[in-house]
């Protein structure tokens, strides 16, 4: 009857644990190498994308070792973040002006670095592509250099923060110049992982991974009409970056001025457009279609 075939039914139930959920994660990116090298062209840059979008085991544990306020500070934070995602989470002691010992709590996005006080109050922010130089001369110190201010820290965690900050930006800027890019110095070069990005493998060379990064530098609700289309429609934007198309009676979202900004950069490191097809109509609210030519190639 029924109650045997719920109970044969609830017999059969597998029971997942967080633990089986880490222990998975951890095989994954022990054999990320062997799992490639099984896989067509195609599905290994998928499958690299979606381990990035993952991120590392040990970036993973490190948010298991922080406190139970710590956690709630950094949900709190992330939850207003609704196109990024932590890469890493963790305390360090950083160093003031004067040279004392300060307690936060460093969290890593795939477009930001924040340091939080104790409480929650975020003590500094930057956009990682504003990251001017990373120096870490000993296994356990750190400093990230900015425009506006320097974050210097210690922790056992500086490796996994040093790799965390470049997979960040080789994921969002692949194409970037090294002469563009955050100088890096680190001792001994060894503990810096080889990072290989696949983004440059997605769909119109990684346009909306790099475009989504400069909204959240610009403060731009990414359009997600033209994400869609960059994703889908790719192979018939080849060379051009035809804006205009988007303001067809076919999308309901036009591209509007202040979308621009960011469009332009993204397109500024990226390889894959070669020209831009652009035009601002009079009233400002939608794109016309003048042209403009010679807008990639990440120049």
């Amino acid at each position: 009857g029924a109650p045997a075939a719920a109970a044969a039914a609830a017999s059969s139930v597998v029971v997942v644990s967080v633990s089986h959920f880490h222990f998975f994660h951890r095989m994954l990116f022990q054999y990320r190498e062997r799992f490639l090298a099984l896989m067509a062209d195609a599905n290994a840059a998928k499958f690299g994308s979606q381990l990035e979008r993952l991120g590392s085991y040990d970036q993973k544990v490190s948010f298991q070792h922080i406190s139970k306020d710590d956690r709630r500070d950094a949900l709190k934070l992330l939850s207003k973040k609704k196109d990024d995602e932590a890469l890493y989470i963790g305390n360090v002691d950083k160093r003031n002006k004067a040279g004392k010992s300060q307690k936060r709590l460093l969290v890593i996005t795939l477009h930001r670095v924040y340091s939080l006080k104790p409480g929650g109050a975020v003590a500094r922010e930057a956009h990682i592509q504003d990251l001017k130089k990373l120096v870490s001369m000993k296994s356990d110190e750190f400093t990230l250099v900015f425009p506006d201010f320097e974050l210097s820290g210690q922790t056992g965690d500086t490796d996994t923060i040093v790799n965390s900050i470049c997979r960040a930006y080789e994921r969002c800027f692949p194409h970037t110049p090294p002469a563009e890019r955050f100088a890096l110095s680190v001792e001994p070069k060894s503990r810096v992982d080889a990072t290989q990005s696949f983004t440059a493998q997605e769909p119109c060379g990684g346009f909306v991974t790099t475009y989504k990064s400069f909204c959240d530098l610009y403060s731009v609700t990414p359009n997600a009409q033209l994400c869609w289309a960059m994703d889908h429609a790719h192979d018939e934007t080849r060379g051009a970056l035809d804006i205009t198309r988007l303001n067809s009676s076919l999308y309901e979202v036009p591209v509007t001025t202040p979308d621009l900004h960011a469009i332009f950069h993204a397109a500024r490191h990226n390889k894959y457009f070669t020209d831009i097809v652009v035009g601002v109509g009079r009233d400002g609210g939608g794109v016309g279609g003048v042209e403009r030519r010679g807008g990639g190639g990440g120049g």
